[in-house]
């Protein structure tokens, strides 16, 4: 699927009245440009903070001039871009480890005919990550972020960073306007373990001029317009109704479209290599649970370390944008996805699997593993190897925990039926419930959990089955 994708110029108007002296005054128009993408990355849209965080600097315009603002994740850089044409000096960041983000902030500077130059830079920079450059960005008068505070599990990242920011700028401030998406979501603690503070700005402190100033521009042909976009406000009562939204509604269509996404992989899994899989396995992680927050396997478990390396290597990468890459690569595999018939399979059953790494097996030399693997129930139950139904294989797992890794909810019942030790242990110490909690096969975790398997026997590394499952499984757990 190409990376290109059609292309929408957005509008926003800041308008004000300039006092000249006590009897005199003259309007004041500032028109910027964004332009933005229907495409699998939030940093091509406008978030709905970036407006509310300009208006913000539009009001204080005066104190502008001068100044050096960092923004932080700039995305399409409205505020930022304020910023400079109001006369600061303004670097513009976003994740060194997305180019193409970095240059549509290049885009969005030189369609509002700002350049990379003295005025105005665009730099790389990972939060909680500190390279050279990182160094090279003083003096700073002020830190300005919109929507940074996105998911929990990137907010003392963005911590780390602003108060390394702010030690070698003691003089600057951190201004960040964000959306509420949780009321159990806090940096209260963070602020407190890397020795700041903040002061809370109530939203209702914006001027009624910049409320009412602003032309609603709102195309509804581009598919921007599934009720997120930008917050634009033509009255109060729009802006009320803007700033009173609780959650992004993409966030719940993507959400929603990643879960048909999964229902729909094993329909493609035979015809997937070992390294797709791994990557579908690993976007599925990041998505669910987010950074890999279990131990590496032994050495000698090859295939859970190549799993845990796959999940490991994505590092700090958003829930959201693990989502739309997995999206995007059901798409590329089959581009009708959407409208073709989704495969009857339970939804992330063998994506952790790689099964077809076992197809070339000789029939003859296939042993009671290679059965479990393969699903094959009627030749398990016939095996002559059924009295070391609970022996572990070079890898280090038991048959169980193969069947659990599946997500094969009959092969699991089958062999505990034949006497399987459902708290068997591998050589890491995980067992069945482990696996299951893992992969996310929520049928598997919850017959587990009907034969009576032990949810408090932690691994080697002292990981219990719910501090690697996600929120939907936790819940079962819970119960």
């Amino acid at each position: 699927m190409s990376d290109e994708s059609a292309e929408h110029i957005k509008k926003f108007s800041f308008k004000g009245k300039s006092v000249i002296n006590s009897e005199n005054s003259t309007e004041e128009v500032l028109e910027i440009l964004i332009p933005e993408k229907l495409q699998a990355s939030y940093s091509f849209y406008t978030w709905p903070s970036a407006p509310i965080l300009a208006w913000f600097l539009w009001e204080h315009r005066s104190e502008l001039p001068g100044k050096h603002i960092l923004e932080l994740g700039a995305g399409t850089a409205l505020p930022g871009i304020l910023a400079a044409k109001c006369g600061a000096t303004v670097t513009l960041t976003e994740s060194a480890t997305l180019p193409k983000s970095i240059q549509h902030v290049k885009h969005c500077c030189e369609v509002n005919n700002l350049t990379n130059n003295n005025q105005i830079r665009i730099a790389g920079l990972t939060w909680g990550v500190f390279l050279p450059n990182t160094f090279n960005f003083g003096p700073i008068d002020l830190i300005i972020g919109s929507d940074c505070f996105y998911d929990p599990s990137v907010f003392e990242d963005i911590i780390v960073t602003v108060s390394f920011l702010l030690d070698n700028n003691p003089q600057a401030r951190f201004l960040s306007v964000y959306q509420e998406r949780s009321a159990d979501w806090s940096i209260e603690h963070l602020l407190q373990k890397w020795n700041l503070r903040c002061e809370h700005i109530p939203i209702n402190n914006l001027g009624a001029e910049a409320v009412n100033s602003v032309n609603v521009i709102f195309d509804k042909n581009t598919g921007l317009s599934r009720g997120y976009g930008f917050v634009v406000f033509s009255n109060q009562i729009s802006y009320d109704a803007a700033i009173n939204t609780s959650s992004h509604s993409l966030e719940e269509t993507l959400r929603l479209k990643f879960n048909s996404a999964t229902e729909h992989l094993p329909s493609l899994v035979p015809s997937l290599k070992p390294d797709q899989l791994l990557q579908f396995y690993a976007l599925y992680k990041q998505a669910t649970i987010g950074k890999c927050n279990i131990s590496r396997p032994n050495w000698y478990a090859i295939e859970a370390k190549q799993k845990w390396d796959a999940w490991n290597n994505l590092g700090n990468m958003p829930n959201e944008e693990a989502m739309t890459k997995y999206i995007t690569l059901i798409t590329e595999l089959d581009p009708d996805w959407e409208t073709g018939n989704k495969s009857m399979t339970n939804g992330w059953v063998s994506v952790s699997t790689m099964n077809n790494s076992d197809s070339d097996i000789d029939e003859s030399e296939k042993d009671i593993f290679d059965r479990v693997k393969e699903g094959d129930i009627e030749k398990v139950k016939s095996s002559t190897d059924l009295e070391d139904i609970n022996i572990l294989d070079e890898e280090g797992l038991g048959l169980l925990h193969w069947a659990a890794d599946r997500g094969n909810k009959e092969m699991v019942k089958c062999l505990l039926d034949l006497g399987a030790d459902i708290n068997l242990r591998d050589s890491t110490g995980q067992t069945a419930l482990h696996y299951a909690c893992a992969c996310g096969h929520k049928e598997v975790v919850e017959l587990l959990l009907h034969f009576s398997a032990d949810v408090n026997i932690a691994c080697n590394e002292g990981y219990l089955p719910f501090d690697i499952a996600d929120d939907e499984i936790r819940n079962i757990l819970k119960n």
